[in-house]
């Protein structure tokens, strides 16, 4: 029961936050797809290739920037979630059976299984899991965005 309380409460805790976090992750979606395209825009769209401009390298740092931002809160979420179950696992694991009674014994195994098979989730209000995973489907999603905008733009 503790360990579900602990998912309880960190689902609480993602669902507090969920319009914060929701509306950054659109931002930095958003801002990805506008800085890419428009720093590739601006590289094919060229004519005199002597001329000299900034714009390209703006946009290319903006999203480069954005970029790392989105991985850095999928990644903190992914590893925050990982290191707490570990770390529980590893306290429980390190108790020395040999010195408790056999229901404490069976709770700890429990203990054990429950975190093996509920794992913590940070969630947005249910409407996307904040881990790695979102992180891959944000890129493929910016690159589903980049070829349907190119094809309009040919």
């Amino acid at each position: 029961m503790l360990w579900i309380n602990l998912s309880e409460l960190l689902q609480s805790l993602g669902n507090a936050y969920a319009r914060t976090y929701s509306t950054y992750c659109i931002f930095i979606f958003v801002n990805i797809v506008i800085a890419v395209y428009g720093a590739f825009a601006e590289i094919f769209d060229h004519t005199n290739l002597s001329r000299d401009s900034y714009k390209e390298f703006g946009l290319i740092v903006d999203g480069l920037y954005c970029s790392i931002l989105l991985f850095i809160f999928c990644d903190c979420s992914h590893n925050a979630t990982l290191c707490v179950a570990k770390g529980i696992q590893n306290v429980l694991l390190k108790i020395d059976v040999r010195q408790i009674n056999r229901k404490a014994k069976s709770e700890i195994d429990l203990f054990i299984f429950a975190i093996e098979m509920n794992p913590a989730i940070v969630s947005l209000k249910g409407y996307v899991n904040v881990n790695r995973e979102l992180l891959t489907s944000v890129i493929a999603s910016i690159m589903e965005y980049l070829l349907v905008a190119r094809k309009l733009y040919v």
